[in-house]
């Protein structure tokens, strides 16, 4: 695929405003939900607790440019699936943001509830403030695939070809080297910050 071809990217990123919006709100909503579900998730003998110190201990043993490469590439697959997945009539974007707005909010809820809301401020934000559009953008990009994609089963209009052609090559322009920033960010900026916090 060339990724040269003339494409206006601006008219692009515009044709997903409606989507956006949709996006927001549903990462929105499932982190408003992930909050109030958060005392019954922390109750259950701390299951949810362990399950992320679990997965802390298993990152901890990485040097930072092993544990670079693992968030990229993971947040990379994740996003990549979010999008492309979104001409399943939109069913993964829509899981991927539920998900990921909840577990937000899970974790919002217990740092609160402990005292620590800065620690959670400066754990999410240095990175975050990349991460979260990102994801709302990929969630957007996935939405419109759907939309195109029932457009063409049910209406006969649209070009699903031409989707997945915009799609990949806005992902591989714009999206793709956020996500290697976000991750940037997240290994040498975000973990320094915690480390000076503990």
């Amino acid at each position: 695929m060339n990724l040269d071809r003339k494409i206006n990217y601006k008219e692009y990123f515009f044709s997903l405003k409606p989507f956006l919006g949709f996006s927001f709100l549903i990462f929105f909503f499932s982190f408003i939900n992930g909050y109030f579900l958060g005392e019954k998730v922390f109750d259950k003998d701390g299951m949810f607790l362990e399950e992320l110190r679990k997965i802390a201990s298993s990152l901890v043993n990485m040097g930072n440019i092993e544990l670079f490469f693992f968030i990229f590439i993971n947040n990379t697959v994740s996003l990549f699936l979010t999008v492309f997945l979104g001409m399943l009539f939109s069913i993964f974007p829509f899981f991927v943001l539920l998900v990921n707005g909840g577990i937000l909010g899970i974790l919002f809820f217990f740092f609160l509830q402990n005292s620590n809301l800065s620690l959670f401020l400066l754990g999410i934000l240095p990175h975050g403030i990349i991460e979260i559009p990102i994801l709302i953008i990929g969630g957007a990009m996935g939405f419109k695939m759907g939309k195109t994609m029932i457009s063409v089963l049910f209406k006969k209009k649209g070009d699903l070809r031409e989707e997945i052609s915009l799609s990949f090559v806005f992902f591989a322009r714009f999206l793709f080297p956020l996500i290697a920033i976000a991750a940037l960010v997240e290994v040498f900026i975000t973990g320094s910050i915690l480390d000076i916090m503990k």
